[in-house]
């Protein structure tokens, strides 16, 4: 069995008040889940392929429903990276995308993002709802990229190679959490920005990092400024993947993917350093922001042993509240998954410095030792389990003693299909810890 991993020697493992048992003890039930068929597209060259909603880019169970019962999010639709344009479509980057292979395909490009709501019903995992978002006119809201000039952007062409115009009401979706009111707030990986929807679906708040506005001008909903500017100093597609809130509804969490490139790209492939911001909705600004260190790749062991991987190519795609200020995280590569436990109550927040663009070192070149990230312990490990997805991007938590996974498959585009399990633990999952 994998023991859990000591990333420094600061990130000492507070074991002693807790359960510890082997991951074997987690019972995991797979479920058929209900398809939903997209539409086969027809590509520059005649290549054909048939696409479905890829329904896992995050998860989530609201509290007052029955335990069966959760909802997921779609991310912006199918896409194509242009560098990988020959190997799936038999086209290169010239011939559809103009030569540009830093840009994307999008074969649905009339594809608005989805919440969908399901239940588990026996070995089924049926679909009771789909909720498709749209801005404050009725109009569908977009996947297609945003002309952001505040931060990197890429373009869009269609599946004949098309040059597509950018949108201030495109999404990047990926994280949600429900209201008691039944409102959701999402996160999305352009900005990053995070979301207020109304329970239709209706996108009534984007809030961005300062000085983003701009850049969305004429959008089909309200920009609100109320993020700090250096999360506009994210990796490009690596936003914000995870979103989470407090139990009486008053906070939002959420972690950027990665590290930023702050101050270039080299420190985003480099850093371990990833900052988890704490939001009060109310005050409509971020009230706290913390240290997460991420392991080192040869720890992802099934992706290691598949072949040499980097540091940037670790990220946070899921956090999950579980009592107070305890959340479950998400740190995976694609088919090495860990959960770790990590308390922000604590936690020593970051100097207000390192949100200033113009220190010097930023907080992702500065060395760990001299910071104090916070203590994280692992829950679980997905090597020591079997039947789980890989690229799992989604978490639900049903009761205090089963999580709901679900895996992003990417529209179906390389033919992967959506996976979804519940692991049932011995313990509360709090209390669970793997040795």
């Amino acid at each position: 069995m994998c023991k859990f991993l000591k990333t420094l020697s600061l990130l000492t493992v507070a074991t002693l008040l807790s359960s510890t048992a082997f991951a074997a003890d987690i019972k995991v039930t797979s479920y058929d889940v209900q398809k939903l068929p997209l539409e086969t597209v027809e590509f520059k060259g005649g290549k054909k392929i048939a696409l479905d909603v890829g329904i896992g880019s995050g998860a989530v169970h609201f509290k007052n429903d029955p335990e069966n019962v959760f909802y997921t999010i779609t991310d912006r639709g199918a896409n194509i990276k242009c560098s990988d344009a020959e190997e799936i479509l038999g086209q290169d980057a010239d011939a559809m995308c103009a030569g540009d292979e830093k840009s994307k395909i999008f074969p649905t490009p009339d594809f608005a993002p989805l919440i969908i709501k399901w239940e588990l019903d026996g070995s089924q995992a049926k679909v009771l709802e789909q909720i498709a978002l749209t801005g404050l006119s009725g109009k569908p809201m977009s996947g297609l990229t945003n002309g952001l000039t505040i931060t990197n952007t890429e373009k869009s062409y269609s599946n004949l190679g098309e040059l597509i115009d950018y949108t201030a009401n495109g999404l990047d979706t990926e994280g949600l959490v429900k209201l008691t009111n039944g409102n959701f707030w999402i996160s999305e990986e352009y900005g990053g920005s995070i979301a207020l929807l109304a329970p239709n679906g209706k996108v009534l708040e984007r809030h961005v990092p300062k000085g983003m506005a701009k850049d969305l001008a004429g959008a089909d909903y309200k920009v609100v400024e109320s993020l700090p500017a250096i999360i506009a100093k994210r990796k490009l597609n690596r936003g914000i993947e995870s979103l989470t809130i407090s139990a009486d509804e008053s906070t939002l969490y959420f972690a950027m993917q990665s590290p930023l490139s702050n101050p270039n790209a080299d420190a985003y492939k480099t850093s371990r350093n990833v900052r988890i911001f704490a939001f009060n909705i109310a005050d409509q600004k971020v009230v706290g922001e913390y240290l997460y260190l991420l392991d080192k790749p040869e720890t992802f062991v099934k992706d290691f042993a598949k072949k040499k991987r980097k540091q940037n190519d670790i990220k946070i795609s899921e956090m999950i509240v579980l009592a107070d200020e305890k959340m479950l995280v998400l740190e995976r590569i694609s088919s090495t998954t860990k959960y770790y436990l990590i308390d922000l109550a604590a936690a020593t927040k970051i100097d207000a410095k390192f949100d200033d663009i113009a220190t010097t070192p930023s907080l992702e070149l500065t060395d760990p030792t001299t910071l104090s990230p916070m203590t994280k312990e692992l829950v679980f490990n997905s090597d020591d389990l079997k039947g789980l997805p890989s690229k799992t991007e989604g978490i639900a938590m049903l009761n205090d003693h089963e999580l709901l996974l679900v895996n992003d498959n990417d529209f179906g585009i390389d033919g992967k299909a959506v996976s979804m399990v519940k692991l049932t633990f011995p313990t509360k999952v709090i209390d669970y810890r793997s040795k």
